[in-house]
């Protein structure tokens, strides 16, 4: 079992091409207003092949929603954090990643705590 989790950023026009062949990819097009939103997610391996998981904020929506084979709940301590929507998971190579450095550090605002 893997003790430790990394967020990855996914490559902006990578996703952009994802989605202008299959709109189910999550949009970061400036014409939806998205163009702010940053497509971040946890790699998985699946045989030789790696696939993101995109991490979402949470929705009214997700609160009722039960885990399954294709969505997760983030929640900890009985906060609901986010999502992993697995359905929408993105094939994808290390070229195309950026990790995120989820470290609090002491330059960090104050108000920030660990979890």
């Amino acid at each position: 079992m893997q003790s430790e989790f990394s967020l990855y950023k996914v490559d902006m026009k990578y996703i952009r091409n994802l989605h202008n062949i299959d709109d189910k990819v999550l949009s970061v097009s400036p014409q939806t207003g998205k163009s702010n939103r940053v497509f971040v997610g946890i790699v998985v391996v699946c045989g030789i092949h790696n696939y993101c998981i995109p991490l979402s904020s949470p929705k009214e929506k997700h609160k009722n929603m039960k885990n399954s084979m294709d969505f997760s709940k983030i929640e900890v301590d009985g906060e609901f954090l986010g999502v992993l929507n697995f359905n929408l998971m993105i094939p994808i190579e290390e070229k195309q990643l950026q990790m995120i450095d989820i470290m609090i550090h002491k330059r960090d605002r104050e108000n920030i705590q660990s979890i």
